[in-house]
């Protein structure tokens, strides 16, 4: 079982009826902090290991000097998803990183 998915629920209406409603863990609840140890896993990871990458004060937003290949942005993407975390990427001279908390379907 993955690890981002240890918390199991009960339907809202009290009632499982057999069933288990897996969700993550509850992502969208994270913590600065907590938001700031995934950011820094992020960055001393393999696509970002030899950037300089800084991570702004709210934990949201990761910079770096240099251009990220289309390699990096997979790998960056993909850890960011098993977090629940969408990630948006723009370049205008430095590469940013921005990082929300993804939707969670209901």
């Amino acid at each position: 079982m993955p690890l981002c998915f240890y918390k199991q629920e009960k339907k809202k209406n009290g009632k499982n009826n057999g069933k288990t409603n897996r969700r993550t863990m509850g992502t969208n609840n994270l913590s600065t902090h907590r938001r700031g140890v995934i950011l820094r896993g992020i960055c001393g990871g393999a696509a970002l290991k030899d950037k300089s990458p800084q991570i702004s004060e709210d934990n949201t937003v990761i910079t770096c000097g240099t251009e990220l290949s289309i390699w990096d942005i997979c790998v960056i993407s993909s850890d960011a998803e098993a977090f629940g975390l969408q990630v948006k990427f723009g370049y205008d001279g430095h590469t940013r990183i921005t990082f929300t908390p993804k939707e969670q379907p209901e």
